[in-house]
């Protein structure tokens, strides 16, 4: 049995509408670019008269190549470049062109530019200061100071950090962090969503570690192909390239922030151009845009569809897949833009292989992915380094979005309840506004709780002490207040202001009430905050 991509294929554009897309994209920068496109292309001695059929160094003339311009890449497949990937290629499922244009990676990359103010140049700072900082100390100083770092990168330095992502075997840093995560056990972080996969017996090994070190495979054998037919499709220089043209004289002073100029002056034994990198041998011998490392970084999401994961477990494993995306920015391999549209093409083509693969190998309903898909996706131009998981503890604020998580209960969260009676659920808090609740503040320490799922109604402490969600006025009386007591960083216990000294309770039964118990004695009265909202 094969799998049917045809039903998820785009239609692709004609070259005419693709050269015409991609000129309307960079239209104001087009009369500034430099014109300097990547050209790190060497050829074994017995293939030089495959060499002479092409111009080197490669320029602007040379690129976008379509399908109907395909004769450099026949000349580029004879050489030492890896996976030369045309976008019609075989294993190019999805209409590689179609994902740049659209929404989610946003358009083509922009080039080499004599206009200062383009954001190439801002990229193009950022990599040169991290060269700059992995040299200072010989790159022992911690790479945290610069980077989030997933808990497998533990006390990583910015070497180490450079290091890590140079050859490795693919995914090997995403199937550390799911070994990690799957050495605790199920039910501990994660669960398999039975939604998604469905059960076959009442522990899932086949279709759950034996599944998940299959899904680290096939996102990365899925993802390459249209990754790097979108390299040599669009053939954006790499930094080495940039960075040496500048040293050497080719790109004008003039042409160049003065403040990049220097700093790559004053990189030390700077005497070819795979000296930039932290790699003996340099960037690798393909196009920069989009990462691979980057677009092969996907287990946050496919993680986030087949498994019900606890907001720690999505954190570590958003932080592996940008750990790895930017650690080649450390290297100096890689534009930060090359991550962030690697991280987000990557996803999309998950997102429009993944129904039809779950539905062939695990007999999931296509319908039930696609809809989990559209709940998860996940815009990486919104990653905040110094804030990575913003829905993990945090400052909660008057109008923040939170979940509360029992501690009694890991992994089950305060819930409206369908007839609004509260109970502790265990369900993910993300896949719908009933686990979700907005924090009114009314005094220093005092709020009140509005259920998103019923707007205008609140947690209420019950006549009978039995909580429930209440369509009435939180300023009318006590019933609908509560103080906040902070246990910890992220724990609180929620005393009512209706019954003081009794707190809000996950219930022996997981309906929630409110005890006339001490909130210290045991988990029942503990309630962790996740901040959905940051």
């Amino acid at each position: 049995m094969s799998i049917n991509f045809s039903s998820a294929r785009l239609n692709s554009p004609d070259d005419e509408h693709f050269n015409s897309k991609f000129n309307e994209k960079h239209r104001s920068v087009l009369e500034s670019d430099l014109r300097i496109r990547f050209s790190k292309v060497a050829f074994r001695p017995e293939k030089e008269d495959i060499a002479s059929l092409a111009s080197f160094p490669l320029t602007a003339d040379d690129f976008p190549i379509n399908p109907s311009n395909n004769d450099l890449l026949d000349i580029l497949k004879e050489s030492l470049c890896p996976s030369v990937t045309r976008l019609d290629d075989f294993e190019v499922f999805f209409d590689v062109r179609g994902i740049i244009e659209g929404d989610v990676v946003g358009g083509y990359p922009v080039h080499a530019s004599s206009d200062p103010n383009s954001p190439f140049w801002g990229y193009m700072r950022e990599v040169v200061e991290a060269q700059a900082l992995r040299r200072v100390n010989a790159g022992s100083d911690p790479a945290i100071d610069v980077m989030p770092l997933p808990e497998i990168w533990n006390d990583f330095t910015l070497d180490m950090v450079a290091e890590a992502v140079h050859d490795e075997y693919p995914n090997y840093h995403q199937a550390r962090n799911l070994a990690r995560m799957i050495g605790r056990g199920q039910g501990v972080g994660y669960e398999i969503d039975n939604n998604i996969i469905p059960q076959r017996s009442a522990y899932q090994f086949l279709r759950g570690p034996v599944m998940i070190a299959d899904m680290n495979t096939w996102a990365t054998t899925v993802v390459g192909p249209h990754s790097f037919a979108a390299k040599f499709a669009v053939g954006r220089a790499r930094p080495e390239e940039i960075a040496w043209s500048i040293k050497t004289g080719a790109i004008s002073r003039q042409n160049v922030p003065s403040d990049i100029f220097d700093m790559i002056e004053a990189i030390p034994n700077f005497n070819a151009a795979v000296d930039f990198t932290a790699y003996e041998e340099g960037s690798p011998r393909h196009p920069s845009w989009p990462a691979m490392h980057s677009a092969a970084s996907q287990t946050s999401f496919w993680m986030d569809i087949v498994l019900d994961l606890s907001p720690e477990e999505l954190c570590q494993a958003r932080l592996t897949d940008y750990g790895v995306a930017y650690a080649r920015t450390i290297a100096g391999v890689h534009y930060p833009d090359d991550n962030i549209d690697g991280l987000n093409l990557g996803q999309e083509v998950i997102a429009l292989a993944l129904p039809s693969y779950l539905s062939w190998k695990y007999d999931a309903d296509e319908q039930s992915v696609r809809d989990k898909i559209e709940a998860r996706r996940y815009d990486w131009n919104t990653f905040d380094p110094l804030d990575p998981c913003p829905f993990v503890g945090g400052t909660i604020n008057d109008g923040s979005i939170i979940a509360l998580e029992s501690l009694r209960y890991p992994g089950s969260y305060l819930d409206a309840g369908g007839n609004r009676q509260a109970w502790t659920a265990e369900k993910d808090f993300l896949r719908n506004n009933f686990r979700q609740w907005k924090i009114i503040e009314i005094s220093d320490d005092i709020v009140a709780l509005e259920s998103l799922h019923y707007p205008g109604s609140y947690l209420d402490a019950g006549g009978n002490r039995e909580a429930w969600t209440a369509p009435k006025d939180f300023s009318l009386n006590f019933f609908r207040q509560w103080r906040i007591i902070k246990i910890s960083d992220d724990v609180i216990a929620l005393e009512s202001m209706r019954y003081p000294g009794s707190y809000l309770d996950a219930g022996g039964d997981r309906q929630a009430w409110t005890a006339p118990k001490d909130f210290s004695l045991n988990f029942f009265r503990q309630w962790k905050i996740i901040n959905i909202s940051g």
